[in-house]
């Protein structure tokens, strides 16, 4: 009898670990027919992309003798800060002559650590305030400080004292070069984890201080990453990551959150997750504001925090800008030599970019527009100039042709 039940109890198992094998195997022909849509969708997704028009010849090339930072557009001036310790600071309207540099405390330079994140160099932590004054942090033993300095002769003008522990991830100004958004952070551990406190911080051109507009608590260091500020100062955004990418709405005058979205599913046009979110900025009517992610540009409406439109990328896009005059989108792609233009009006939900910039720097960490939009520059990590392109008309023309030195370009 004994030996009848372990026989029966064997076959059992067998049927069992038959039946497992089989379960197995299904799972796995399941997954391989999964992936063979996604390479199918991502071959599409290229082809379409090959159809683009592509540019490969930039209108100009503005030399630098050192790694740039980020750049970005105040008023009529493009600027951006070197390893060097020096800001530069050319004029749209005359990129023939030498840039203007400003020398910068050498402490601004000195890069700092976090735990979670790849090192990020303080170059992010310096940008234009109203054309004239450079707003730029120093990291020193008594605490961080914010500090604004005449753009013309270098003299301090202002400083202030943020606190003891607080490091500067981003300092972010507007195009018309009024307000600037930055992003602080201090990191610790307690009761076995690991936390972050973020402040957002508001200067106004008009104002004489620095005001905090809103604290934001994270179990992780990290998850925040880029900040931008509308120009007319009314909101700032932050995005970042934490499983899916996520952005944090806030209101400067109300001095608090508006809304927290982390896009999936049914939130989405396209895709499904979101991944990361990278960079971030605001269209020049402060009504959207776009977001560079791991799976394309997204576009958000800053009253509902909606998704209203999504452009599908080949690869993650690690900045955005948006031209002067709201029409245009650039996103530069990490990991690769592109830069994609795309209309930013338009009735489908899902678009597609109109031009590709082959730019032969690498993953694009910077791009700005012209304050007539007609002009791109951008900047990335293969060599340290910075390159102009001539951007698409309203027909969608694209008009990558030389232009005469201090000559202002013409819109076709």
């Amino acid at each position: 009898m004994c030996r009848c039940y372990l026989k029966k109890m064997q076959t059992r198992g067998e049927i069992e670990s038959s039946r497992v094998r089989r379960g197995k195997w299904r799972l796995w022909l399941a997954l391989v027919m999964l992936g063979c849509v996604l390479c199918c969708r991502a071959d599409e997704e290229w082809e379409d992309l090959s159809r683009i028009p592509s540019e490969s010849t930039p209108v100009r090339e503005l030399v630098t003798q050192t790694e740039m930072g980020s750049i970005s557009t105040i008023g009529g001036r493009l600027a951006t800060a070197g390893q060097d310790g020096n800001m530069y600071l050319w004029r749209w309207d005359a990129l023939d002559n030498e840039p203007n540099k400003v020398t910068l405390d050498e402490r601004l330079w000195r890069p700092f650590w976090d735990f979670t994140t790849f090192p990020l160099p303080d170059n992010r932590a310096c940008t234009l305030l109203n054309e004239d004054r450079v707003v730029h942090v120093l990291h020193e033993r008594r605490g961080t400080s914010v500090v604004v300095t005449d753009a013309r002769s270098g003299s301090e003008l202002k400083r202030w004292l943020v606190g003891d522990g607080w490091k500067c991830r981003e300092l972010r100004g507007t195009r018309n070069g009024k307000y600037i958004a930055g992003q602080f952070i201090r990191t610790g551990y307690s009761a076995g984890r690991d936390y972050g406190s973020h402040k957002l911080y508001v200067l106004k051109a008009d104002a004489n201080d620095l005001d905090c507009v809103l604290t934001i608590s994270r179990e992780r260091d990290g998850y925040l990453r880029d900040v931008a500020i509308s120009e007319c100062g009314r909101y700032v955004a932050v995005v970042g990551t934490c499983n899916a990418g996520f952005i944090i709405m806030a209101d400067t005058v109300a001095k608090k959150k508006l809304w927290e979205r982390m896009p999936k599913g049914e939130d989405l046009f396209y895709n499904s997750w979101t991944v990361n979110f990278n960079d971030v900025c605001f269209s020049p009517d402060s009504e959207r504001v776009y977001v560079a992610g791991n799976i394309g540009l997204l576009c958000f409406d800053v009253a509902t925090g909606k998704v209203t439109k999504e452009w599908p990328m080949p690869a993650r896009v690690a900045s955005v800008a948006v031209s002067h005059d709201g029409r245009l989108a650039a996103a530069g792609l990490m990991g690769c030599d592109y830069v994609y233009i795309c209309e930013t009006r338009g009735a489908n939900p899902v678009g597609q970019p109109i031009l590709g910039l082959i730019t032969g720097q690498k993953s694009m960490y910077g791009v700005a527009f012209s304050r007539d939009s007609a002009l791109l520059a951008t900047e990335g990590v293969l060599n340290t100039n910075i390159k102009i392109w001539k951007m698409p008309g309203p027909k969608g023309e694209s008009t990558n042709e030389e232009i005469g030195p201090n000559e202002p370009p013409e819109r076709r």
